[in-house]
């Protein structure tokens, strides 16, 4: 027998074929300029959500500045009232762990880990819990002895010492405008605490109380930068889940 001859299929053929039994489709060819109108269309999707991302940490900040203006305004509510200082942040501290309990529990984190893992995040969590204590607990009671926006403006000299405390221990930059910054709020600090300067005066009507208010939340804002210090290297160093911060934050004013 003779071999068989193979028949030659053109591609107008095949396409034929293929569209009749519907088999296949021929396929769609794409330019370059459909690519980049995609890559367009991606890009500017992708730049609206970084630009929406920025905006997050500071709407945090700003509702976080509004829980500390009612915490002062109950606290210090609470002391008109004749509840002692340490009693409020007792039963703040209670609060605040039952709360950090229960969100650890419901992301099924261990309880044998709601203290940390290791030595060096059991040691940082308790610098932090102990100088949060200390940051709650002059807060507390300048916000008693001070009037209360006085306390409040002595208390957004947070950032000075923060900014300083970075510069020592973290080695981050202090630029010109942060001097130029720490220098005001001093003054500012300084303004508060004897008014009688601006007439030229050298000592105002300032009594015992008042200045203990004023060095109260001197002591405060101090230790809450160190707070803010330790909260980032727990953050960047050994990678410390901020519901762990928060419970050793809260044991210290239960506890302490």
């Amino acid at each position: 027998k003779s071999p068989a001859r193979a028949r030659a299929i053109s591609d107008g053929d095949v396409e034929s074929a293929g569209l009749e039994t519907g088999a296949f489709l021929p396929a769609r060819s794409i330019s370059c300029s459909d690519i980049d109108s995609v890559g367009a269309e991606v890009g500017t999707h992708c730049e609206e959500v970084a630009g929406l991302a920025r905006w997050i940490p500071l709407i945090f900040i700003a509702l976080s500045s509004i829980g500390f203006s009612l915490q002062a305004l109950c606290t210090k509510e609470l002391t008109l009232s004749g509840v002692a200082t340490f009693q409020i942040i007792v039963i703040r501290g209670s609060c605040q762990v039952l709360g950090c309990a229960c969100t650890l529990a419901w992301l099924g984190r261990p309880a044998r880990t709601w203290l940390g893992e290791t030595r060096a995040e059991v040691f940082l969590l308790s610098c932090r819990g102990l100088i949060g204590f200390g940051g709650i607990s002059f807060g507390f009671l300048g916000v008693s002895l001070l009037p209360l926006a006085e306390s409040q403006v002595l208390g957004q000299i947070v950032p000075i010492f923060a900014a300083s405390y970075a510069w020592l221990f973290l080695g981050e930059r202090w630029h010109c405008t942060d001097f130029v910054s720490a220098l005001a709020a001093i003054l500012g600090v300084v303004l508060i605490a004897d008014p009688a300067l601006l007439s030229g005066g050298l000592q105002g009507s300032r009594s015992g109380s008042h200045l203990l208010g004023i060095c109260c939340c001197m002591c405060s804002a101090a230790c809450a930068g160190g707070a803010y210090v330790f909260v980032r290297l727990l953050g960047t160093s050994v990678k410390v889940h901020w519901s762990l911060v928060l419970m050793y934050q809260a044991l210290g004013q239960a506890l302490l």
